[in-house]
């Protein structure tokens, strides 16, 4: 069964078979298929025509005076002009092109140019010609009318191809340019407005091809509505797409791997180089998306991209299609047995995503979609750009204490990477007091560097023996001390007096973090003040640990220690979990607070400290270490410090989370600028500011962080004022006190000087109010215009020299283009790119 929408009627279309049927398609009834690729619609049978039999081809009439005409190819090689009515019951056969000698016709065209011509392809015959072009009115030119119709042309319009074999014919949309596939070897091109006739407008000579090129690929002829030199045609199971401007050879050949034989093919008529095809018993339509090709040109390699389409529904193998004339990527197909479905196919979507947040994509031929960045879709997405965006507006990194960084990173790790950053920074600038040997280290120094000492020799740890204080009669606790376990301790943020551990308690507590203090307590031997912590505690549950912690005692086969370590998997709180553990440990084995990683880095780092002997430290160490660089958590700075190892985390951090912009931070905060992948962060992020138009935040970036920490070299000014009589410079901030106190003396010491402060000549004035620069602007003009001390700065064109007061200049360029001087022909507004965004009134 084949099908063909009827133009200018956009709900219906027309099947033929063994007869003719009119359908129409309910556009309100229509559901998406599963796969979401296309939607469906329903279509419903109007009425059916058998008036014609053996149909071979139909063609319907482009012309929007007859959208209901059909032509009707038949077996016989006739072609039959027929009507619908207009109730769609009946079809009125107006007239029959009847060729002199009878063989199958195998494609009818209608002239697109309004001509009324009707080209029709046959079957060889010895003694006649292929191809018939006739004149449905009897008269080139005239429209098709209900008084013509019935006048049958004597003889056709033109005849073509004399004992050949015509398979497939189209029009250009250039005017009587017709194409056809000849011979199933040839495909030419007839130009019928070149043609010698007698005196009864006959032809008197045969036409010929204009231009033709030798191939098999001669079916399913088809001219791109968009683009009228381009045309596609097929064989077997490839598909050639031809330009006439170079008609030799093919400009692209594409070939289907999936079926062995392809019998249809079409332009869409509503969406630019979208070519379809269909391949034998194939429930599958191909879309051929040709992006780009080059005529004369083969070392330019054409880009096609492809995919398949299945037909609505399940169909199963398709027989035809048509695409819809005006709807958008709108098809309808038929299958071999029968079944019609008419579905929209989706596009694939394109996506383009601006420096400033907005994305834009594409809704077909006609529509984009756009999202911008004031959208509350962006609430909803987790894109490292969206958050390091919202966390530069807030100010991240160029705050003036290190600690305020962990509110806006707006991340619990990141936060904890911020307060020690803080922290270490202090301990550091307190060493530099006390003058330690600390302070040389530096600060953000890792944990297994302090312990490593200088290197040249290891750091041995004394045991102590620790009594449990506010517990009697239990056993005493192996601690294990050193300074650089002290100075490790204090990087975890553990205190190493009694003083420091209460405030560090009472901190905890204030917070809220009653299970951690009551968790550090213990680990700092003090298990009455961690049971009244827990009773001060607001949870029930926790009061309900408290007791069972009074009970405690370190007698091994004590009803308490089995009990604990039996109930202690069951309880929900890592802290409360890290407690048991430690408290029923036995033979000093502690991995059961080492390895409870839902409490912090810091907790259980210090805890290794405090409780494991060298070896085992250093091992528990690296391991921490590594499982954290694994991870790319930052928080195992606490170990690294930033350096070598530190920057290796950091570049594993970026490499996963894509954060550049916390990257280039610490590092530059720690002094590692100068290194060369820091500075490819710095770049990447100053650039990523820059795209985002956050210049303010740039420009902080490079003052606060850069040119504090980094050593960032300092550049001159690059423009200074400088006096029309002494050319020196006028500016107050000079560097040599003498010629300060001699701006003193002279009266000339203001920030911006009404005369030269070298030969006291009078500066430029104003060429709005006449006032010498150097003196507040007045209000005229000056309102809305910024700040106070901004609008007295003095301005100027580069071209012509005048200028004046930047809020008189401002109010100025509002309402003119030209120079404000009297006289100057400069055009100053049109020549700033600021007037691309304030427009000018007068001109």
């Amino acid at each position: 069964m084949r099908v063909q929408w009827i133009p200018h009627k956009e709900d219906m279309f027309l099947s033929w078979g063994n007869e003719i049927s009119l359908h129409r398609v309910d556009a309100d009834k229509s559901h998406p298929v599963a796969d979401g690729s296309h939607c469906c619609r329903k279509v419903e049978l109007v009425a059916t025509y058998s008036e014609l039999k053996y149909i071979r081809c139909l063609a319907t009439c482009p012309y929007s005076s007859s959208p209901m005409l059909l032509a009707v190819g038949l077996t016989s090689g006739a072609v039959s002009l027929a009507a619908i009515s207009q109730n769609y019951m009946d079809l009125n056969v107006l007239n029959n092109f009847v060729p002199k000698h009878e063989r199958q016709c195998n494609a009818v065209a209608w002239e697109r140019n309004g001509s009324n011509l009707l080209a029709v392809g046959l079957d060889k015959h010895r003694n006649d010609s292929s191809i018939f072009v006739w004149d449905a009115t009897g008269a080139p030119g005239q429209q098709l009318s209900s008084s013509r119709l019935g006048m049958e042309p004597a003889k056709p319009y033109l005849e073509i191809g004399n004992s050949e074999s015509t398979s497939s014919l189209a029009w250009f949309k250039q005017p009587k340019v017709l194409v056809a596939g000849m011979n199933n070897r040839t495909l030419k091109v007839f130009d019928l407005r070149v043609r010698a006739t007698d005196r009864t407008g006959l032809a008197r000579y045969p036409v010929k091809p204009q231009m033709s090129a030798a191939t098999r690929l001669v079916y399913g002829l088809c001219v791109d509505p968009y683009l009228d030199d381009r045309l596609a045609t097929f064989a077997e199971n490839q598909v050639a797409i031809w330009d006439r401007r170079n008609f030799e050879k093919p400009v692209i050949t594409l070939t289907d791997a999936r079926t062995k034989a392809i019998f249809g093919i079409g332009w869409s008529p509503t969406r630019q180089d979208l070519l379809s095809s269909l391949g034998k018993d194939s429930g599958l339509l191909k879309l051929h998306d040709i992006n780009h090709y080059c005529v004369n040109n083969d070392e330019i390699e054409p880009t096609v991209a492809e995919r398949y389409v299945e037909g609505c529904g399940g169909i199963g193998p398709l027989a035809d299609l048509s695409w819809h004339p005006t709807d958008e990527n709108r098809i309808v197909v038929s299958s071999a047995s029968g079944k019609l479905s008419d579905f929209t196919i989706f596009e694939r979507i394109t996506m383009n995503w601006s420096p400033g947040f907005s994305f834009i994509w594409s809704n077909g031929g006609r529509r984009l979609n756009l999202v911008s960045d004031e959208s509350d879709t962006y609430d909803q997405l987790e894109d490292i750009s969206v958050v390091m965006r919202d966390r530069a507006l807030k100010g991240y990194g160029v705050t003036d204490r290190l600690s305020d960084n962990a509110a806006l990173a707006g991340d619990d790790r990141l936060k904890n990477v911020w307060l020690w950053m803080a922290y270490s920074q202090q301990l550091q600038a307190r060493a530099a007091e006390e003058g330690s040997a600390a302070a040389g280290a530096g600060a953000f120094q890792g944990v297994r560097s302090v312990l490593a000492g200088d290197g040249s020799t290891p750091v041995k740890s004394t045991i102590e023996l620790r009594s449990w204080i506010g517990v009697e009669r239990v056993a005493k606790c192996k601690v294990f001390r050193s300074a650089s376990r002290d100075r490790a301790l204090q990087l975890c943020g553990w205190a190493t007096d009694e003083l420091a551990q209460n405030t560090l308690l009472d901190a905890l507590e204030k917070e809220g973090n009653h299970a951690r203090a009551a968790a550090v307590a213990v680990f700092q031997l003090t298990l009455r003040r961690a049971i009244q912590i827990l009773r001060r505690s607001q949870d029930p549950q926790l009061k309900v640990v408290a007791m069972a912690l009074s009970g405690f005692t370190n007698e091994k086969k004590a009803l308490w220690h089995e009990i604990s370590a039996e109930l202690r998997p069951s309880l929900t709180d890592p802290y409360i979990r890290a407690i048991f553990s430690f408290l029923t440990a036995e033979a000093d084995d502690y991995d059961g607070v080492l390895k409870e990683y839902d409490i912090t880095v810091h907790d259980r780092v210090a805890f290794a400290c405090r409780f494991l002997p060298d070896d085992k430290l250093h091992s528990c160490l690296n391991h921490i270490t590594q499982t954290l660089k694994n991870e790319a958590n930052l928080q195992a700075i606490l170990l690294t410090g930033v350096a070598d190892e530190g920057l290796e985390l950091l570049q594993n951090y970026i490499n996963v989370s894509g954060d550049v912009q916390t990257a280039a931070l610490i590092a530059s905060y720690a002094g590692q600028a100068a290194e060369r992948r820091v500075s490819v962060w710095i770049d990447s992020y100053r650039s990523l500011l820059d795209l985002w138009r956050l210049w303010n935040q740039r420009a902080r970036f490079d003052v606060r962080v850069l040119s504090q920490t980094a050593g960032v070299q300092q550049y001159p000014k690059q423009s200074v004022v400088t006096c029309n009589f002494c050319n020196k410079s006028v500016s107050a901030y000079i560097d040599d006190m003498r010629r300060r106190r001699q701006m003193a003396r002279t009266g000339a010491n203001s920030v911006k000087p009404m005369c030269c402060p070298h030969c006291r000549k009078a500066l430029p004035r104003c060429a709005l109010c006449m006032i010498q620069l150097g003196t507040p602007a007045s209000s005229w003009g000056a309102a809305g215009q910024g700040s106070a001390d901004f609008d007295s700065w003095f301005t100027w064109c580069q071209t012509c020299r005048h200028g004046g007061h930047a809020a008189h200049m401002g109010a100025w360029f509002e309402e003119y283009a030209e120079c404000p001087v009297t006289g100057c022909p400069c055009k100053c507004m049109s020549l700033d790119s600021v007037s691309r965004v304030l427009p000018v009134t007068n001109s």
